[in-house]
């Protein structure tokens, strides 16, 4: 041993497993900072699928509505022409049965 180092009280290979350590205690803290990260990139995958599977459902359903409303629209459209038919027979029957 060199006289500085009796005189620091430390040896070399302290100082130098010191300095070991805490590159190992940041590699730690590192390495489960990474272990969050890929936790909530894992939620957020999930989040995602979640999100695509809702949509998928939205728009099943929104094609079943519009199905309905086609229908709804033919049923409406046939009930119009009904209408303004007998309407119209009527008015018909009233004028003629006027003239007379």
């Amino acid at each position: 041993m060199n006289k500085d180092n009796v005189n620091s009280g430390v040896c070399p290979d302290h100082r130098r497993l010191d300095r070991i350590e805490e590159k190992i205690d940041r590699l730690s803290d590192i390495m489960v900072t990474l272990a969050r990260a890929e936790e909530r990139l894992i939620g957020l995958e999930e989040d995602k699928r979640d999100v695509y599977n809702s949509i998928d459902d939205i728009e099943s359903r929104l094609g079943k509505l519009e199905q309905s409303v086609v229908l709804n629209s033919k049923t409406v459209d046939s009930l119009h022409k009904l209408i303004w038919i007998l309407l119209t027979g009527v008015l018909t029957t009233l004028i003629a049965y006027t003239i007379q």
